[in-house]
């Protein structure tokens, strides 16, 4: 099953796995691919748990510990195989066929996902970050059009790079903290323009 979607030069396509509600993956017309974290595509754990260890100066900052919970393959591989892979909003991102980060989107409420991303040292400053979260959060905020919800994320106030990340793909962020974290939501203005 292909998409199309198009919205303030948001364009992507979409391919689902049989059965699934949840895009196996998905293509933009910049060369990113958000692959999904599925056991379909565990071959790529190994290159998965490189890029982890290669860049955990990079990622393990501001209160996140990403390297030290996947220090052996065998840590990353079971990432692949959970039950509920096929069915989760949990993506390697490739940018022009090479691994260069991982994002997700967590159903935290019934109305509300948490947009979370990481990058290897390499991709850093290229858009990878900016292009992937706009393409997963205008998905999210078009596929079920009945019941509006929401994506936030959330990060450390001395995390610069993570702040312009959000704002850069329309998130605005929020007056007061969240457990010590900035928190940031997706302006539906801006995905979902024609909701009024």
């Amino acid at each position: 099953i292909m998409a199309k979607p198009a919205n303030h030069g948001i364009s992507y396509e979409t391919l689902y796995s049989e059965g699934s509600t949840v895009p196996s993956e998905i293509f933009t017309p910049n060369g990113l691919t958000l692959l999904q974290q599925s056991p379909s595509h565990r071959y790529l754990a190994r290159s998965l748990h490189d890029l982890i260890q290669g860049s955990a100066s990079d990622i393990d900052v501001h209160g996140e510990k990403i390297s030290g919970k996947y220090t052996d393959l065998s840590d990353v591989e079971a990432m692949f195989d959970r039950p509920n892979a096929i069915q989760s909003y949990r993506y390697l991102i490739l940018q022009k066929g090479i691994l260069s980060g991982f994002i997700k989107a967590t159903q935290n409420l019934w109305t509300e996902y948490e947009v979370g991303y990481w990058l290897g040292s390499e991709a850093r400053g290229k858009g990878s970050a900016s292009s992937s979260t706009r393409t997963l959060t205008h998905f999210l905020l078009n596929k079920q059009r009945r019941v509006p919800v929401d994506v936030v994320a959330y990060t450390d106030p001395a995390n610069a790079a993570s702040q312009a990340v959000l704002e850069s793909a329309h998130f605005n962020m929020m007056p007061d903290l969240v457990d010590g974290r900035l928190e940031y939501v997706a302006d539906r203005d801006f995905y979902v323009p024609d909701e009024k």
